[in-house]
């Protein structure tokens, strides 16, 4: 069966991890028939931005490049100047890249997207447009159950909770603690195993404390500052 083929990829979110997460499923999913894979890579405002001409040999190109083409383009929004964003929208215009059926371009932003013309545009034509915010309460919770069940571990409420509030929404840095905690135990995990296999930021202790208080379960309240 052929693929399903989206010219225009919008991935963005302040949650990083979930984004990139994302990204790299998408990347492998087109990159199986091998096209020509272009990486643009706006992350570091020290370096110089690709020049506007490169880009545009590349999205105009049909016969240096046998096949399809795959561009990636990392950080466009927040990392250039309004000049760059208007003069690089003016070349997908000229190109009619959302046309195109030789080409697919991901656009990647691993923040918020600043508004612009050029975001509006790519907004608008964007055949995929997946968005990840950052998680919190219920939604976090959910998360994090699903990914228990990829490391096969089964976390108690206790222990999802102080997880959940130690980190906050950094989904980062919960994947990595639940992928720690696979390699110790699989199975069920208790607040008592989870606090002796993590280093969790003191801080979160107060959140336990307050969700025990507004409860109304006092002694599982106070047994938190027998230390």
């Amino acid at each position: 069966m052929s693929k399903r083929i989206i010219m225009l990829y919008l991935i963005h979110g302040e949650d990083s991890f979930r984004s990139w997460q994302y990204l790299l499923k998408v990347k492998e999913f087109y990159q199986k028939d091998a096209p020509a894979f272009f990486d643009y890579d706006f992350s570091d405002k020290a370096k110089i931005p690709p020049d506007l001409s490169v880009l545009n040999d590349v999205l105009k190109s049909k016969t240096l490049f046998s096949g399809s083409r795959l561009i990636l383009i990392k950080n466009i929004f927040k990392n250039t100047n309004i000049q760059f964003r208007n003069d690089f929208l003016k070349i997908l215009k000229a190109q009619k890249v959302e046309l195109a059926k030789d080409l697919m371009i991901i656009f990647y932003e691993n923040d918020k997207i600043l508004s612009s013309s050029l975001q509006k545009w790519v907004k608008q034509k964007a055949k995929g447009d997946k968005e990840f915010p950052l998680l919190k309460s219920g939604k976090l919770t959910k998360w994090i159950t699903e990914q228990e069940q990829e490391f096969e571990l089964r976390l108690s409420p206790e222990a999802r909770q102080l997880l959940a509030n130690s980190f906050f929404s950094d989904t980062g840095s919960i994947y990595h603690a639940l992928k720690k905690l696979s390699l110790i135990k699989k199975g069920l995990i208790d607040r008592k195993l989870l606090e002796e296999s993590l280093f969790l930021p003191a801080s979160s202790t107060i959140f336990i404390f307050l969700d025990y208080l507004i409860s109304g379960n006092d002694k599982q309240a106070f047994s938190l500052l027998e230390v």
